[in-house]
This record gives structure tokens, C-alpha cells and sequence, in this order.
């Protein structure tokens, strides 16, 4: 295994464990490596211990077929260079709904970014009360600053549209942004 694709895995696991995911186990198939696991809402979570130099549409094809085969509800594949529109295309319009494929760019998978000294603590409001107070104060998040689903800390914690993330700074002031 190349020091890129160790660097991967970990960081990916240091993401299960963040997501809070459960049940980690490492497939015996030599021939197509993966790791399965638990999400907290009892969805099956595939990653491919394997990074994807070219993405194509074949390819999502292939990896569809193999996670239904697999009966799991998301996927998470590891790229080297970046897909086309495409292969984007595909992914975000797969024919089974019950299925979600998230992207990671190998790059961005050599380092925990939730452990630089910068990044402060992100956490998902789930406090139905205090949902409720931000949601009529800031018009449902509207007028809360932005938190794109591209950013890095979004797709490293799996934060969603709509989603409002409490993010603790070290001078133990706190922020809202709205996941969009």
C-alpha cells in the first residue's frame, strides 16, 4: 500500500469516527479492498481501500453495482484526478434513491483537517429547541452565513443541505453558518 493511500485510509477513519460510525470492519478481498461500517442512523457505509486515478462513468457504474451487491446505502470512493461533469452527473443522479456516493479527493484525505491548530470545533445543531430559536431568529438559517456542501470540514463531518453547524472557536466565542 502506497504512503498516499495509507494517508487516506487514515484520515477516512478518522472521518468514520467523527460521523460517528459504528461496526468498522475490514473486507477480506484482496482483489477489491473496502471497509464497512455503521452510520448512526443504521445506514451500511462502503469506502474503497483504493484510489481511483480516473473517474469515469463505467467506473460509477461498476461501483454502483458493487454496493448494491454489497446492500449498503452509501459509498465513499477515493479520486486522484478530478471527475468530469459527467461522472458528477452520474453520481448525483443515481437510479436508486436509497443510495449516496460522496467523493474525496486523495489530497484532501493526507491530513485530519478537524486536528490543524486553525480549524475550530464543528458540531451539527440538533437540539430541537435550539434549532427552533435559530430557525425563527435567522428566518430557518437564511440569513446565517454560508457553509457550502464543498467545503472540507462539511464533507469531512457529512453535514447536509439545510443543516445548522454550532462552531466553537478558541477564544470560546460561538458561530452559526447554514450548510448550503
Amino acid at each position: 500500500m502506497s504512503n498516499r493511500l495509507e494517508n487516506a485510509i487514515k484520515t477516512m477513519m478518522d472521518i468514520f469516527e467523527a460521523r460517528g460510525y459504528s461496526e468498522v470492519k475490514e473486507s477480506e478481498d484482496t482483489d477489491f479492498p473496502y471497509i464497512t461500517a455503521i452510520s448512526p442512523k443504521g445506514e451500511s457505509v462502503c469506502v474503497f481501500k483504493n484510489i481511483i486515478q480516473k473517474l469515469n462513468t463505467d467506473k460509477v457504474k461498476n461501483v454502483i453495482a458493487t454496493l448494491k451487491n454489497l446492500k449498503m446505502s452509501r459509498g465513499i470512493l477515493i479520486y486522484e484526478e478530478t471527475p468530469t461533469p459527467p461522472v458528477k452527473n452520474a453520481i448525483d443522479n443515481v437510479p436508486n434513491t436509497e443510495l449516496t456516493i460522496e467523493l474525496f479527493s486523495s489530497q484532501d484525505l493526507q491530513f485530519n483537517i478537524t486536528k490543524h491548530i486553525y480549524v475550530p470545533k464543528h458540531f451539527k445543531v440538533v437540539d430541537a429547541e435550539e434549532l427552533k430559536n435559530l430557525k425563527k431568529e435567522f428566518k430557518n438559517g437564511q440569513l446565517l452565513p454560508v457553509l457550502r456542501t464543498t467545503d472540507p470540514i462539511t464533507k469531512f463531518y457529512g453535514f447536509c443541505k439545510g443543516d445548522i453547524i454550532r462552531i466553537l472557536r478558541r477564544d470560546n466565542t460561538v458561530a452559526y453558518r447554514f450548510v448550503k
